[in-house]
């Protein structure tokens, strides 16, 4: 293949897709029950706690935002890259992503992070221009915005990770992006945090136990007064 046919492969191998990121997305606010996604009181009154609150509203805007991509064409760039291997990502992506949509196929369905990074700034910039008038049905526009805006910077995370990453005190950071956009859904990024957990109870464990044994050391005069 030559380059571009090479890239346009690669694009449409790039996992998760992009629907699988907004659904685990979706899948992490309802969990943590956001309370910057909660609706206003009124809204949702069947909603049995914040939770399912956090999740109905993240649920409203990820649907709003995959209509949005799904609908979206990439108009031809009038810009004046100088960088070549830009220039050909960029009309690659363009070919795909429009050629997939002209023929009646969710781009969100068949592509992932390295298609996406390239449209979601526009993506983001039209549905932030009329905030009120595109925010789902009940939804706050500014619940729709921070939705947005978290999703998008979570996808800006995960492309320049290779910049994070050569921070070592920034590795070691719960890392969000990684449960949307790696190849293995998070698995790894869950296994670390559980054994980040598992370390400090055990540290906190011992800390007890030492403490009870000190104090057990104690003569009558060592013990504090009343």
């Amino acid at each position: 293949m030559n380059p571009a046919e090479a890239l346009g492969q690669s694009l449409m191998n790039d996992n998760p897709k992009i629907d699988s990121a907004l659904k685990q997305f979706v899948s992490i606010i309802a969990a943590r029950g956001w309370t910057t996604l909660a609706p206003a009181p009124g809204d949702d009154r069947n909603a049995p706690n914040e939770q399912a609150r956090a999740g109905f509203v993240a649920m409203r805007c990820a649907g709003t935002l995959s209509k949005k991509i799904n609908s979206y064409r990439i108009p031809t760039r009038s810009d004046d890259e100088k960088d070549e291997s830009k220039v050909l990502e960029l009309e690659v992506v363009r070919i795909v992503w429009n050629g997939l949509a002209d023929k009646g196929k969710k781009p969100s369905m068949f592509l992932g992070k390295q298609s996406l990074r390239h449209v979601y700034p526009s993506i983001l910039a039209e549905l932030n221009a009329n905030a009120n008038a595109n925010a789902p049905k009940n939804v706050d526009p500014e619940q729709f915005l921070a939705f947005l805006e978290e999703f998008g910077r979570l996808l800006d995370r995960a492309t320049n990770r290779k910049l994070v990453e050569e921070n070592k005190a920034l590795q070691e950071e719960d890392d969000d992006s990684r449960l949307l956009w790696d190849a293995d859904s998070g698995q790894a990024e869950l296994s670390r945090r559980r054994e980040r957990r598992k370390k400090n109870a055990e540290s906190a464990n011992t800390a007890q136990i030492d403490g009870n044994n000190e104090s057990e050391s104690l003569t009558i005069e060592e013990l504090p007064e009343e």
